[in-house]
């Protein structure tokens, strides 16, 4: 008696009587990397229970016709609901038996199995077997971090970086102007008409578009061979372009096929770069010319600054992931490798590229983006386990303080933005990304950095 009173109540509500069924029973191996195939078994007496509660539940809350409310017969209440019962008592019997095994045998999983309930059989008067395979985290032991020595990069800034930012303000400030009598140049906008057409069918046919050299697009169109053929056509010149369509095309009657696009050109239009001088410089509120190349070169310098700590956190997390061997879970890696080239091809698709090109740049590419894949992934898990070693936590005030300043950045009320990162989906990224930043401060105070 005296045992059992020191015990917390926690305690002695978790135990088992040696006597009593466990309520679930599971078995667990490892079958792979990352990989823990569990075999889980839930007791007769389990189910017996669970289908008892329920319709218990049942009867007691709710009117059937003809009886008191608590007092209609379980038979009547089984022929009326007893499938969807079953298919209820089923999908938490799962759900519990789930968690009852990552509890029991300390699986750490990165997600939930995924179990075909329809798989799973639930027969009367038999246990209910089932066999779910988990992706668990790798055990990840990151040693003596603050044995770690890395060489800071070093911010660099050249001349030609700021001439480059100085005429990307002259070409924004450039004003487009026709040239009458001239043609086309590189760089150069064409006024066109254009009519495209498969056979004797039209497919596009616009006036006055605007196309700007050295562009592939013209009229919503992919048409790589323009750039060369336009040039050094002037006003009322005409000419014909063939290209094949894709065999993705959206109207399936033309994919594969050629097109012929006929061209007229209207106008020819130049931009005229203001010159960089004083009066430029007045224009955007400087006194001088030296004074905007001043204040541009300490934007070039903070950027350089910037891309200098990010590099020098990278050096940080190679180097603690090359003293940190562990392995990965394979079917992430693939599933993160995949994500990447799919959103590679949508890329290109996005640019206009051919279906033979998209798959040799996916051939191409495949390995680099497995590898680079790795490396994210190996960074993730060791940085997760130095937040977890180091006690690394992300308060609810600071996640409301980074929600406040988005909020403030997109012009948008803290409401309006916490509405849209629960639309998103966001929040468990924000507060994993603040999270790594905090610990990428702490290691940039115990890391050994070299200047």
């Amino acid at each position: 008696m005296a045992d059992t009173e020191n015990k917390t109540d926690e305690a002695v509500k978790n135990e088992t009587p040696a006597n009593e069924t466990p309520r679930f029973e599971s078995e667990a191996k490892t079958t792979g990397p990352c990989k823990v195939e569990v075999t889980i078994r839930v007791p007769l007496e389990t189910i017996t229970k669970e289908f008892d509660d329920r319709y218990k539940e049942l009867i007691r809350t709710v009117a059937f016709p003809g009886f008191r409310l608590g007092h209609a017969p379980r038979r009547l209440v089984e022929k009326r609901l007893g499938d969807d019962i079953r298919a209820e008592v089923k999908e938490h019997l799962v759900t519990e038996s789930f968690k009852d095994a990552i509890e029991r045998h300390s699986i750490d999983p990165l997600r939930e199995p995924e179990v075909d309930l329809a798989s799973v059989e639930l027969t009367d008067g038999m246990p209910m077997q089932y066999s779910a395979v988990f992706i668990v985290r790798p055990v990840v032991e990151v040693k003596d971090y603050s044995a770690l020595s890395v060489k800071a990069a070093r911010p660099e800034v050249s001349e030609s970086q700021v001439e480059a930012v100085l005429a990307g303000m002259q070409r924004r400030h450039a004003v487009l102007a026709v040239r009458a009598g001239e043609k086309v140049a590189e760089r150069d906008v064409a006024i066109l008409d254009v009519l495209a057409t498969v056979g004797d069918e039209k497919i596009v046919e616009r006036e006055n578009v605007a196309y700007e050299h050295p562009d592939q697009f013209v009229a919503g169109l992919h048409l790589p061979s323009v750039p060369a053929a336009v040039l050094g056509k002037g006003s009322d010149d005409r000419f014909t372009i063939t290209e094949k369509l894709p065999e993705g095309w959206p109207d399936k009657a033309h994919a594969g096929k050629e097109m012929v696009v006929a061209f007229t050109v209207r106008e020819v239009k130049r931009y005229e770069l203001p010159e960089i001088d004083d009066a430029f410089a007045a224009k955007l509120d400087y006194d001088t010319l030296d004074e905007l190349k001043a204040d541009v070169r300490k934007r070039v310098e903070r950027e350089a600054e910037s891309e200098a700590g990010r590099e020098t956190d990278r050096r940080i997390v190679d180097a603690l992931v090359a003293a940190t061997p562990f392995e990965l879970p394979e079917d992430v890696v693939h599933e993160e490798t995949a994500s990447r080239v799919k959103h590679l091809k949508a890329r290109l698709r996005m640019s206009g590229a051919a279906e033979d090109e998209i798959e040799r740049r996916e051939a191409e590419t495949v390995a680099a983006e497995r590898s680079e894949a790795e490396r994210d992934l190996r960074a993730m898990f060791v940085l997760e386990a130095i937040a977890r070693k180091e006690k690394i936590l992300v308060t609810e005030s600071e996640v409301q303080e980074r929600i406040a300043q988005m909020a403030s950045a997109y012009h948008r009320t803290i409401e309006e933005m916490e509405e849209y990162i629960e639309q998103k989906d966001m929040l468990s990224s924000i507060r994993a990304g603040m999270r790594e930043q905090k610990v990428m401060d702490f290691l940039k105070k115990t890391v050994k950095i070299e200047a």
